[in-house]
């Protein structure tokens, strides 16, 4: 009988030793884990598909906000959108760390509140375009404007499109591509979310090449959510309390206005 004392004994010691070694921590008891994922969508969610998110701004919040809630940690899984969208459905990954607000979606998620506010901007190279003003988007329909092929613009753009009020339109797959077609003069004007250009200048070096007009396109609030078949969703009272707190004493701002990285 001590016998097998000892040897339980020695064996919890080993585990012990190893995990030191490791650089393991043992898990509190009764600390909840959150997994929350996202497709890539730098600057907000930086990293690899299959892998923890490396960074970016709505991580970097993310992670405040976890940090508040105590016996709570998250770890931020990249993923593609529809594998993203199907965990958080079977309620096998616990939310999703940025997307906008859709009514249909209510039967699966809970929302929070909104944490930032996106704009998309027209933008325009200052060597070759003068700065525009316009008012409605029938003033753009001399312009060839560089878009993303797959991406949505808001319902005004959609219909502009449909009603044929914008016919000159040149499609690039990503951001970098349509951004190279606007300083080589391929297109006059282009769209894109402010931040998303802001981090595209400051990799490429192209401050002051690439500026924005004043009116934007279209405003998008963005949230965070948490799946209504996982436990977490018991926190989205709390979570929408540290959101409100950080707006106001700043955090949200200052997390934003920062490195991503």
């Amino acid at each position: 009988m001590k016998t097998r004392h000892n040897m339980k004994k020695t064996f919890f010691i080993l585990i012990f030793i190893v995990s030191t070694f490791l650089g393991l921590s043992m898990p509190a008891y009764g600390e909840t884990n959150l997994t929350l994922c996202e497709d890539p969508f730098p600057p907000f969610v930086i990293g690899e598909p299959g892998f923890e998110a490396k960074g970016g701004y709505s991580v970097k919040l993310l992670e405040r906000i976890f940090s508040e809630i105590e016996g709570v940690s998250a770890q931020f899984l990249v993923l593609p959108w529809k594998r993203c969208v199907n965990a958080v459905k079977e309620g096998t990954i616990d939310g999703i760390i940025i997307l906008s607000y859709k009514e249909d979606r209510l039967s699966w998620i809970t929302y929070s509140d909104p944490y930032f506010i996106s704009r998309t901007m027209i933008y325009y190279a200052p060597e070759h375009t003068p700065r525009i003003q316009w008012e409605t988007l029938a003033d753009l329909s001399q312009y060839w404007i560089g878009v993303i092929d797959g991406l949505s613009y808001g319902p005004d753009f959609g219909h502009a499109l449909k009603a044929k009020v914008l016919t000159k339109i040149d499609r690039s797959k990503d951001g970098e591509i349509r951004s190279k077609k606007l300083l080589k003069r391929r297109v006059d004007l282009m769209l894109e979310n402010e931040l998303v250009q802001k981090e595209f200048n400051r990799k490429n070096n192209w401050e002051g090449k690439i500026l924005a007009l004043e009116k934007p396109l279209k405003q998008t609030p963005y949230f965070m959510a948490l799946s209504n078949r996982s436990a977490a969703v018991s926190l989205m009272p709390r979570i929408k309390e540290l959101i409100a707190k950080f707006e106001q004493q700043g955090v949200i701002k200052k997390i934003f206005e920062g490195s991503p990285e």
